[in-house]
């Protein structure tokens, strides 16, 4: 995420975790099992393990998964195209 930061302008604030930076992370649970995926066109590809979120770190602030969106418990700034 560094060299997009750069792009934009702003490493010194995003696109790493140094002290100081701001910094959303998200911490994933390697889930094994028979994971069928489809696509749009109706195709399925099977996984033998999926990543599952385990926790997210929002602005200093512990979001514990519980099957809602991001928008559902945090104020983004974003609106909902269609739901």
């Amino acid at each position: 995420t560094l060299n997009p930061a750069k792009i934009l302008g702003e490493e010194d604030e995003i696109g790493t975790l140094a002290v100081g930076s701001r910094a959303d992370i998200t911490v994933l649970d390697r889930v094994a099992g028979a994971w069928p995926m489809t696509d749009s066109t109706g195709e399925v590809l099977n996984a033998e393990e999926r990543l599952v979120p385990a926790l997210v770190i929002r602005g200093g602030r512990v979001i514990e998964p519980g099957r809602q969106l991001l928008r559902d418990v945090c104020d983004t700034g974003l609106s909902v195209a269609a739901e």
